[in-house]
């Protein structure tokens, strides 16, 4: 059956379906040429159809696919069968596309459309198929690795609670026993099988009161640790002490340990302490960690710690006794040659007063030569050490007062015919003879060393001191003329005077004197470097809270300062214990004034409003100095008060090189002399 133009009916047919299919159709003959391919076929193939049809399959395909579909052709039309393949199609598009071959009376019909995306999913479900199994090779492999490891853990946990050394209790959420220890057997005396049918609370706790708040603690969570005593199968009493351990599905474990011999300690360590507590020595206990296990009520004192703040920390709380390396040095001695350490140590107290301390640590061994304690003997012996000391300085200072007085009066004799004869010299020669000068200086010395032989007359007693009412403003500033002139170069005097007049009453001589040996030793202190001397002269009126601070002695009111400062290295904390000691330097070569001034010594035997004081004071990040306030007599009402600019404001002075005294970590030593004002200035 044909159409008009002659062509088959069914063919026509076929090619308007193959038109329209969504793959590819080719059409080829048995000499293996193209002879019909369809739209879909030539979108795959980026080709034009007219470089398709009528072309071997060679010249149109890539080889690798040409070959194979040749191949599967020749199998096709041999078995008169289809045949079907998957190649990958090169190229731009990068596709996978699915061929079948289908034999006809006119050749071979092939069939192709993209699997790209169905290739993809099948990889990927491949791969997910691997991934799986894999995974669950693996998870077999660990749950059987797990499965041993409990295994082994069980055996272990039970080994363990079958040998730990402390009574394990097991009970399910309805609180019957489902596990007890050897531990627990052996304290007991109840067994496993006998504990598991029976009421074992009960039988541990008879009485009902005292079981009611065994239970009640059992059931507690995080209760902690409480000494128990049970009953044991042979009706004995255990003294015991229990913590419960809550599981996540309900059940229990109580822990008990025996602390029976802990117990009998405890009563024996507390008669011990009884006998402890009636003596006058503090004593302090330690365990073998060095941890306080007891201390007495006279250590609580000597520490300044409460018993609370002791029991149970390490003994390095005790800092004051054992300061610095102290500590570990006496834990070597103590830990490596089992000997007794000895030691002394100085603490202050809350109320400021410096105690002596006498140190004694000893080890403790028990029967069988173990260590098992170290204990602490402390003893106050501050009051001896005074006494000690009081007994010695009065024994050196009735010495040196004794020395003095001796050479005082030689000095005095040797002194009196050289004054003698310069002052005949001075008459004889005039005062334009070119010596005059020189005998001249030679008569303010020997003036200055009667002076000096005065005030250690006055030292050792032998002469009361002269009193009487002096301008000190004229005596600072003969004082300040004599250090310029007594100084090296390297050295600035810097002089504040605040006030015209302050009259005070005296001995000016010891006032003179004060202020020439503090600026002398300032001197010395600065005699290699150079550096700046500042003496200073002012008003200060002292309210109750300076008077309570510096002395009862004095009252409130106005007083003289006098002010010595120096940028010198200062006075270390071993310095300033024995600045107060006759004659006492730290100059290798003698040349500074050791001597106390005697104003201070003399001022003392005075009534009280006419008393000087001395004192010292230390003060961070200022220059070393020396300060005196001096007494006087007569002070009006309405005298006004100002602040000096020294000692506490010396770091807000107007200085003419203010720098020079700032970024500095020294220690302002201050000898203050106080003494209320004689008039209104």
């Amino acid at each position: 059956m044909q159409d008009r133009k002659g062509k088959p009916i069914a063919d026509v047919t076929a090619s308007e379906v193959f038109e329209k299919l969504n793959m590819g159709v080719l059409r080829i003959d048995q000499a293996s040429r193209i002879t019909y391919a369809n739209p879909f076929a030539v979108d795959i193939m980026k080709m034009p159809k007219e470089d398709i049809e009528d072309k071997l399959l060679r010249d149109v395909l890539p080889i690798p696919i040409s070959r194979r579909l040749s191949r599967e052709i020749d199998r096709s039309a041999a078995n008169g069968g289809a045949t079907c393949f998957e190649a990958y199609y090169p190229g731009h598009q990068n596709l996978w596309l699915s061929f079948r071959c289908v034999p006809t009376r006119e050749g071979i019909l092939v069939f192709f459309e993209d699997i790209t995306e169905l290739r993809r999913t099948r990889e990927d479900l491949t791969k997910t198929k691997q991934d799986l199994e894999m995974r669950v090779q693996e998870r077999t492999k660990h749950l059987r690795r797990t499965s041993r490891m409990l295994e082994e853990q069980k055996e272990l946990l039970l080994s363990i609670i079958d040998n730990i050394p402390v009574m394990l209790v097991f009970f399910d959420s309805s609180g019957a026993v489902r596990l007890v220890n050897r531990a627990f057997e052996r304290l007991t005396g109840w067994s496993m099988e006998e504990a598991r049918h029976m009421n074992l609370i009960a039988a541990m706790f008879p009485d009902p009161a005292y079981r009611k708040e065994v239970w009640e603690f059992m059931m507690r969570a995080r209760s902690g640790w409480k000494d128990l005593e049970l009953t044991t199968r042979s009706g004995s009493v255990l003294q015991s002490s229990w913590a419960n351990v809550f599981l996540s599905d309900g059940s229990l474990i109580g822990i008990g340990i025996d602390i029976s011999e802990r117990i009998q300690m405890e009563k024996e360590r507390i008669r011990l302490a009884s006998a402890i507590e009636q003596a006058d020595e503090g004593v302090a206990i330690f365990n073998t960690k060095w941890e306080i296990e007891y201390v007495d009520q006279a250590l609580q004192t000597l520490s300044g710690l409460k018993k609370q703040d002791l029991i149970g920390r390490h003994v390095q709380v005790l800092s004051d006794f054992f300061p610095g390396d102290t500590f570990r040095k006496t834990q070597l001695k103590l830990e490596r040659e089992g000997k007794k350490w000895t030691g002394r140590c100085r603490r202050k107290k809350e109320s400021g007063e410096t105690v002596e301390i006498n140190l004694a640590v000893s080890p403790v061994y028990d029967e069988k030569g173990r260590l098992i304690n170290f204990i602490l003997l402390a003893r106050d012996v501050t009051d001896e050490i005074r006494l000690q000391q009081q007994l010695l300085q009065i024994q050196k200072m009735e010495a040196i007062g004794n020395l003095a007085g001796g050479i005082a009066q030689n000095l005095k004799n040797a002194f009196t015919p050289i004054l003698i004869d310069t002052e005949v010299l001075m008459q004889d020669i005039g005062e334009t003879d070119p010596s005059y000068p020189i005998l001249d200086e030679i008569l303010q010395s020997t003036y200055q060393g009667i002076e000096l032989v005065k005030n250690l007359l006055i030292f050792s007693r032998r002469t009361p001191p002269s009193k009487e009412t002096i301008d000190l403003v004229s005596v600072f500033n003969e004082a300040v003329d004599f250090l310029r002139a007594s100084l090296p170069s390297t050295i600035e005097i810097r002089r504040r005077v605040e006030v015209k007049t302050a009259h005070a009453i005296a001995d000016p001589s010891q006032i003179k004197q004060m202020i020439i040996n503090l600026g002398s030793n300032a001197g010395h202190s600065m005699r290699k470097k150079g550096g700046i001397l500042e003496a200073g002269l002012c008003r200060e009126v002292l309210d109750e809270e300076s008077v309570a601070r510096i002395s009862p002695d004095l009252e409130p009111g106005p007083y003289i300062r006098i002010t010595v400062r120096d940028t010198g290295k200062g006075m270390d904390e071993e310095t300033l214990q024995h600045i107060f000691e006759p004659f006492f330097t730290t100059m290798e070569k003698r040349e500074g004034r050791g001597a106390r001034p005697a104003c201070c010594a003399g001022d003392r035997e005075g009534p009280p409003r006419r008393r000087g004081r001395l004192e010292r004071a230390r003060e961070r990040h200022r220059d070393h100095g020396v300060s005196s306030r001096a007494p006087g007599v007569g002070l009006p009402e309405r005298a006004t008060s100002r602040r000096a600019p020294f000692g506490e404001d010396f770091r807000r002075t107007d200085m003419e090189n203010p720098s020079f005294f700032s970024g500095k970590d020294k220690t302002t030593f201050l000898i203050t002399y106080y003494c209320p004002k004689m008039y209104h200035y």
